[in-house]
């Protein structure tokens, strides 16, 4: 890899020391042989006392010219004079970045503020984070261009802030679109190699090619600076039919349900030139469109729904204008087909709905999420969009499941659930939710100690309420029902620690769950979801009492498990989960519910004297193992086949009743890793 990219054109003029000022240009570090300042401005750089960064001359360490910053993690730079960039004004950021392999996740800061939570431009491998590229203004909004996990190569990275408040970022001279932080592009940059206010945050690896402007840079001067200008961009796009993926590989799709393709064109695309109208099927069955939207740069997913039987083959159809980024035409002369073609057929018979498991969602603003719908997922299943196998009530309606203009951790939770369960016939989950931001426990949802509403705190006086109209919702929409409470999902404890309650958590939420199970039944299980160690918005000594306490409650009941939240994905104000955290709780506390799931009734076949155990409709992604006992000792249990399944029927062969002294089996489930 490293050849690609060792031009030397660009610093042959450096290197032979002749003079080729830019305009706009504050500071540039070639790196070839110290930390010298080439842009004439004399901002050199310098060791932070006690450290000792190097240059690296290795071919393989180096992105252009002879030399790059090599740093392992616990070095870095001062800026002779920080350079500060206010509202308004424009400036831009361009380098060359390689992680070492053993790099660790958070590692990767190139240049930013030491000691400040805010001001950095960071290129971290942390899946709960970014794996890309996070720009933190000097207001402490992070934005964030993601979807490349580390493959430990150089890559050239520009970050432009034209002025009006908006950051576009460019990766090896792909564009990956802008975004707009709360409070706008101001930027301090005063160290190289890290930035933050913790000692982690540094940079494991190699940075070649700084360079710092107080302009915009134009594209033509980033793909200089990528070594990838060779004149005017000619080369049209590309797509061919393995480009166009449905994510079935072919079979059967039943009418109705809604197909979500992805089509990824050879480079980035002109997205206002791709729509709807460049699409169309070569199969037979009646279909209609829906949304086509860009999910990265040249790689866009489009919603097919078949009205009736018949086949499906997504194509871009004869003719149809499609352009890249720079106005190249993709070449349509015929049109471009999936390889795969899709069966339509008719819906199966409907089963009758004859039980309901009820989850129900309380706490506060992580319960009600501030999760951006547009972040959700739309495959392999489109969470965007309703979740027509799912019960949803929150205020006064029973509909399906569906994100508003916000979405907290119930998108997931009934997701999740519903796929794990969907092989038990005659089963639909339902999702009962009210959470206020804001509310403490102490106060707002206090319990009044019995199966009434006397002595309740406001929001779990309302909460019941919630409770009692949507379970009477369901009881309407489906009167030949059986409904029963799954669980309940506890989101709270924010304010409790901030407002001065942090002592009496444990007792109040013990005293909560006394009052819920006395309220929904004796053995609802109650998910506790533990404040998150990255909440840092809380001061941390009330965050570690009521961590604990969610912990110690937990650890006392077993009908209360902990989930434990720790970095599943923090908003820029350290006190809500971002649009991932909220999925991963809802989906953790999901596979959490299951587990107190009861096993569904197994069929037992015996053969000679052979045992074989069948059932019909296990749980997806679960382990059962068979064991076998002579004593039924809680220690004398012997495992036997075990397998995680796929949700379909599972078949396990017991001992034969010749060859065994166990005079006893069972079935046991545990959630696989």
């Amino acid at each position: 890899m490293s050849s690609l990219f060792r031009f030397s054109a660009l610093a042959a003029g450096w290197l032979a020391g002749v003079s080729c000022l830019e305009a706009g240009l504050l500071a540039y570090f070639p790196f070839d042989g110290d930390f010298s300042d080439a842009s004439g401005q004399a901002n050199h750089l310098t060791a932070e006392p006690g450290t000792d960064p190097s240059i690296t001359t290795n071919p393989a360490l180096v992105a252009v010219g002879d030399g790059a910053l090599d740093l392992d993690g616990d070095d870095w730079l001062n800026l002779t004079s920080p350079l500060a960039f206010g509202p308004g004004d424009p400036w831009s950021v361009a380098f060359w970045v390689k992680r070492a392999p053993n790099a660790a996740a958070q590692d990767g800061m190139i240049v930013g503020e030491v000691g400040s939570s805010s001001n950095f431009i960071w290129t971290p491998d942390n899946p709960s984070v970014v794996q890309g590229l996070r720009f933190r203004n000097g207001s402490g909004a992070s934005s964030d261009f993601g979807g490349f996990p580390d493959d430990h190569a150089y890559h050239h990275w520009a970050v432009i802030a034209p002025g009006d408040g908006s950051v576009t970022v460019y990766r090896d001279n792909i564009s990956l679109g802008s975004l707009t932080p709360s409070g706008g592009t101001t930027f301090t940059a005063s160290d190289v190699g890290h930035a933050f206010s913790q000692a982690g945050q540094i940079h494991f690896g190699q940075i070649d090619e700084l360079y710092l402007y107080d302009e915009a840079l134009a594209p033509a001067r980033i793909a200089e600076l990528s070594g990838t200008s060779t004149g005017p961009d000619e080369t049209p796009p590309a797509l061919g039919s393995s480009d166009i993926v449905d994510g079935r590989g072919g079979g059967e799709v039943t009418s109705g349900m809604t197909v979500v393709f992805t089509v990824t064109f050879s480079e980035d695309m002109d997205a206002s030139s791709v729509g709807v109208d460049d699409f169309g099927t070569l199969g037979d069955a009646p279909v209609t469109f829906g949304a086509v939207r860009e999910i990265s740069p040249g790689t866009f997913t489009i919603e097919v729904r078949p009205t009736g039987t018949g086949t499906l083959q997504l194509a871009v159809l004869q003719d149809a204008e499609l352009l890249d980024s720079v106005g190249n035409p993709l070449n349509t002369t015929q049109a471009i087909a999936d390889n795969e073609i899709l069966t339509v057929v008719d819906p199966p018979e409907p089963v009758p709905i004859r039980r309901i498991r009820v989850v129900l969602l309380g706490g506060q603003s992580n319960a009600a999420g501030r999760g951006n719908p547009n972040e959700l997922p739309t495959f392999p299943v489109n969470l965007q969009l309703p979740q027509d196998d799912v019960l949803f009530y929150e205020g006064s309606s029973l509909t399906a499941l569906r994100p508003g203009s916000q979405f907290g951790p119930e998108i997931t939770l009934g997701r999740t659930m519903a796929a794990t369960l969907r092989l038990e016939r005659g089963t639909r989950v339902a999702i009962l939710k009210y959470g206020v931001g804001g509310t403490s426990l102490a106060v707002d949802w206090k319990p009044g100690g019995d199966a009434t509403t006397a002595g309740d705190g406001p929001r779990y006086v309302t909460f019941q309420q919630t409770v009692s109209n949507g379970l009477a919702a369901l009881a309407s929409a489906y009167p030949g029902a059986s409904i029963e409470l799954a669980g309940l999902l506890w989101v709270q404890g924010e304010r409790d620690a901030k407002g001065g309650f942090e002592n009496d958590y444990e007792d109040n939420l013990v005293a909560f769950i006394e009052d819920v199970r006395l309220t929904y039944g004796a053995e609802l299980p109650f998910v506790i979801s533990r404040l998150a160690i990255e909440q840092t918005n809380i001061p941390l000594p009330q965050l570690d009492i009521l961590r604990a306490a969610q912990t110690v409650v937990a650890n006392d009941d077993p009908l209360s498990p902990l989930l434990d939240t720790d970095g599943f994905g923090m908003q820029s104000d350290s006190l809500h989960f971002d649009s991932i955290g909220l999925q991963r709780i809802g989906a953790s506390a999901a596979r959490t519910l299951l587990a107190f799931h009861p096993i569904p009734p197994i069929r037992t076949e015996l053969e000679g004297r052979n045992l074989t155990l069948i059932l019909d409709a296990p749980l997806s992604g679960f382990r059962y193992t068979l064991q076998t006992s002579g004593t039924l000792a809680s220690d004398d249990w012997t495992d036997g086949e075990s397998v995680i399944t796929d949700g379909t029927p599972l078949t396990l062969t017991g001992p034969s009743l010749d060859e065994s002294s166990a005079r006893f089996i069972r079935l046991k489930r545990t959630s696989a890793p």
